[in-house]
């Protein structure tokens, strides 16, 4: 059994380290980062979101998958989500990401992340169905991520958009810093069907709500804190979440930078598991 469905099992929520919350560290060293910070869990970024580069390749590289394996298999370690699966007016699905999610689908891995960066919503929607029916037989669910500075923006329209998907793999991710960077409460999320929600993503965050898109990205980038340490209802909102919904740490905090991936990740998994716990 691995860690994630050990953590369902005992009623909590598995804890995944999300790689952007250590954006320098390539695959073998966030799985690595992960083990020391306790948390059941990787996201990896498989695809690069337009405009970033990944600290090392994934796809095709035999030996680096190999040994990802080889963790998973000795540690209990397992992959949640990978990225980057954007919905853009030029995507060829199967094209651009078939290689990806065999990949996913090889590492065991639970979901992927998608969200809209196309105007046309009627044709991101037929992008996004195509997505989720090549991502069926991998066992996959395709996560659709509304973000505050994207052309889908908040939970109802990411609710929305899923319902019309229809399709059984479909999902919408909750990020606390997306979900209070659109205005939105606690509350809204309580008004989900609970088999909507793919996963969710956690970090803190403090200020004001930046006022343009660009500075949203950067925020959203950079500018995360670990959770309790800002000012977000991350109390009200992880209440609101399904109890053994899992959830992704997603938290690039500047002030860490210095510290190697390891530690890092022993840092920030200590510090998410002790707000969780006061929360409990």
């Amino acid at each position: 059994m691995t860690r994630i469905d050990q953590a369902i099992a005992a009623g909590r929520h598995p804890l995944s380290l999300a790689h952007l919350t250590m954006i320098d560290a390539d695959h073998l060293m966030l799985a690595v980062a992960a083990l020391a910070g306790g948390f059941d869990a990787v996201g990896l970024r498989i695809l690069p979101p337009r405009g970033t580069v990944l600290a090392g390749e994934i796809i095709g590289n035999r030996p680096v998958i190999t040994e990802i394996k080889r963790i998973f298999a000795d540690t209990g370690l397992g992959l949640y989500d990978a990225e980057s699966f954007g919905l853009r007016a030029e995507s060829d699905i199967e094209r651009d990401y078939g290689p990806a999610l065999e990949l996913v689908g090889e590492l065991g891995g639970r979901a992927i992340l998608s969200s809209v960066i196309d105007p046309d919503r009627g044709r991101a929607l037929e992008n996004y169905v195509t997505l989720c029916d090549l991502a069926a037989p991998y066992g996959i669910t395709v996560g659709l991520e509304y973000i505050s500075f994207r052309d889908l923006k908040t939970l109802d329209e990411a609710v929305a958009f899923v319902t019309s998907a229809s399709r059984p793999n479909s999902g919408v991710i909750v990020d606390a810093l997306h979900h209070s960077r659109t205005r939105g409460t606690p509350a809204q999320i309580t008004q989900v069907d609970p088999a909507s929600l793919a996963y969710a993503q956690i970090c803190d965050a403090a200020g004001p709500i930046p006022e343009t898109d660009d500075a949203l990205l950067i925020e959203a980038r950079t500018g995360r804190l670990i959770p309790g340490e800002g000012t977000l209802w991350l109390a009200e909102w992880l209440a609101a979440l399904p109890p053994t919904l899992p959830i992704g740490v997603e938290a690039p905090v500047a002030a860490l930078a210095g510290l190697s991936p390891v530690e890092r990740g022993r840092v920030i998994g200590a510090a998410t598991r002790k707000f969780l716990n006061q929360q409990a």
